[in-house]
């Protein structure tokens, strides 16, 4: 009896003393992961990659990047809210943090109280797509043209998204009549885009890249301040309509759960204003159409909440809401 008892003990002994070690080595010593909260071949979802490649070498440990899609994002901002914020769980964070509060009664996070930001990283430009068979040419001719058929259908990447909440308020600025389709994430919208299931939608420039360039989906406009390099032919919102305020992006950053300690949240901001220097990642993200941001945590904060304010005036003037 006496001989077990000394066997557990020392068994405890040794799994704290593995524990203390483990605790006391240099962040990072195990694999982090890295969630997102849109399914695979998004544009949140191919940056997220690419700057989990560039943390992996910075940091000599490996950064997983793992998909949980649903409801807008709100799944994998609760999941990641509710880790334990020793900095191996890190949220690769889009504007649906800040949507998500706007739209839905029941999420379980607030975006200021239960995360610590990190950096802001990059924004990507939102284009105006349709379905290629049909008449239109310019944005002017689609809002005459959808106007004189009726009812057409919109997709998404998810009710309350960035490719979302736009289309509403569009249609609502323009009086069309439209009904919204929300998919599962970017790729399966403009797959049905081009099929015509869908007649338009906004899309991010970095997931409907290959579809341009194949002609798969046609575009109108891009809602950014100047012409993409990646498609110089392609007129701004404001060159197309004459307006002035359609400049619209789906921003992107590290966020991790409040807690996390200060010296590991400036060595991720570290890492990540060193990626975003790289030419290897310029090289991977210009084709996307991504412009690459930066900056302190506290702008980040302040960042947020400037869009978060910007959305509740949009959501509420539009009438958007999760279906």
């Amino acid at each position: 009896m006496r001989q077990k008892l000394l066997l557990c003990l020392t068994a405890v002994t040794l799994l704290l003393t593995q524990n203390v070690s483990a605790q006391s080595q240099p962040y990072p010593n195990k694999p982090i992961r890295m969630i997102v909260g849109f399914a695979p071949g998004g544009s949140a979802d191919i940056s997220a990659r690419i700057f989990a490649e560039a943390m992996t070498r910075a940091l000599k440990e490996t950064v997983v990047v793992e998909n949980k899609g649903g409801a807008g994002g709100n799944i994998a901002a609760a999941e990641v809210a509710r880790a334990e914020p020793d900095g191996y769980t890190i949220f690769y964070a889009t504007s649906a943090i800040v949507l998500g509060p706007l739209l839905y009664q029941s999420v379980k996070y607030d975006p200021f109280v239960d995360f610590a930001p990190v950096m802001l990283t990059a924004t990507n430009p939102l284009v105006f797509l349709t379905t290629p068979t049909l008449a239109p040419r310019s944005l002017k001719e689609f809002v005459a043209y959808a106007k004189a058929q009726g009812n057409m259908n919109y997709g998404s990447s998810g009710a309350g998204t960035m490719t979302h909440l736009p289309a509403a308020a569009f249609a609502r600025e323009f009086g069309l009549e439209s009904s919204h389709i929300a998919y599962k994430g970017e790729s399966p919208a403009l797959i049905d885009v081009a099929s015509g299931r869908t007649q338009f939608m906004f899309s991010t420039l970095s997931a409907a890249v290959a579809m341009l360039s194949d002609a798969r989906v046609r575009p109108l406009a891009i809602a950014a301040t100047q012409r993409s390099p990646l498609f110089p032919d392609v007129p701004t919102f404001n060159e197309a309509l004459g307006t002035t305020d359609w400049v619209m992006g789906a921003w992107q950053g590290v966020v991790v759960p409040k807690g996390v300690a200060p010296e590991i949240i400036k060595k991720l901001s570290g890492v990540l204003a060193t990626a975003l220097q790289e030419p290897a990642l310029k090289t991977k993200l210009a084709p996307q159409g991504t412009v690459l941001l930066g900056g302190t945590p506290a702008q980040f904060t302040q960042y947020m909440k400037e869009e978060q304010v910007r959305w509740k005036k949009i959501i509420t003037e539009s009438g958007a809401k999760v279906e």
